[in-house]
């Protein structure tokens, strides 16, 4: 491939919109690898298609011979997964009891069959695990 022909003008990644992604482009020989490198991240929730521009003013080879037509391929983001609002003690805090009980909060309901020992950890400074059980209002 002519690098030169690798640019973010015929590589382009669209949302739904079809308002362009910002990233960047790069091109690896050994490999004709084509890689398009985010700015930021994609949102939740949206189709996106991403192009490789052919014809006369698309990619070409070495030799100058353009890619005969544009390729592209469109795929889907997922949606976000519940986040951490907040916990208690705070990230870092000092001078904590040791009776505390550890508390998180989320940004949306939980499915109360996954808070289990084995999800929710607690360790020491030596990455040991803290014995304990685990509890969630809805449990009352």
């Amino acid at each position: 491939m002519d690098a030169s022909t690798i640019t973010t003008t015929t590589v382009v990644l669209k949302d739904s919109s079809n308002n362009s992604v910002s990233g960047s482009v790069s091109y690896d020989s050994s490999t004709n690898t084509v890689t398009f490198t985010l700015n930021s991240y994609l949102s939740i929730n949206t189709t996106y298609t991403f192009t490789i521009l052919g014809g006369s003013s698309g990619v070409k080879d070495q030799s100058g011979t353009p890619m005969p037509s544009d390729y592209s391929i469109s795929f889907t983001t997922q949606g976000a997964g519940p986040q951490v609002v907040s916990t208690n003690p705070a990230n870092g805090a000092t001078n904590v009891l040791v009776n505390t009980t550890v508390q998180v909060t989320f940004d949306k309901d939980i499915d109360t069959s996954t808070l289990t020992t084995s999800t929710f950890t607690l360790k020491d400074s030596s990455n040991n695990l803290v014995s304990g059980t685990v509890s969630h209002p809805d449990f009352c």
